[in-house]
């Protein structure tokens, strides 16, 4: 979804504001509010700015109401590091590659809040 679209203010307040009453309704002890969030930049960089403002915005505004609860999103750990399971390079080659592609990757993930960096693989 492009949250800097036509709709995009309106999903992304109401994305706010289920994030919000999500954290009064069920208290949780930490806040998981993009997952897997860099699967998005892998797909769609175009819109990449835009839901990186949008994760700002849910984090800024959680952080307003519960300022002691941990926020984060998380990030598939292969996707970060451009590996490719069927590279069929020799290994160091593959290994080269995806090293490259790293840099470019986490790159991407400044602006992004956070109060843990939290990986899935």
């Amino acid at each position: 979804f492009d949250f800097a679209g036509t709709d995009g203010r309106r999903y992304r307040d109401a994305y706010v504001a289920y994030a919000l009453w999500m954290v009064d309704r069920f208290e949780p002890h930490w806040l998981n509010i993009a997952i897997e969030m860099n699967l998005f930049y892998e797909e769609c960089s175009s819109t990449w700015p835009a839901l990186v403002e949008t994760e700002a915005a849910i984090y800024a505004a959680i952080k307003a109401e519960h300022p002691n609860l941990p926020v984060f999103p998380s990030f598939v750990l292969e996707s970060l590091y451009g590996l490719d399971p069927d590279c069929t390079a020799s290994a160091s080659t593959c290994l080269e590659e995806s090293a490259a592609i790293y840099e470019e990757r986490y790159a991407a993930l400044e602006g992004i809040q956070r109060d843990r960096f939290a990986i899935s693989t």
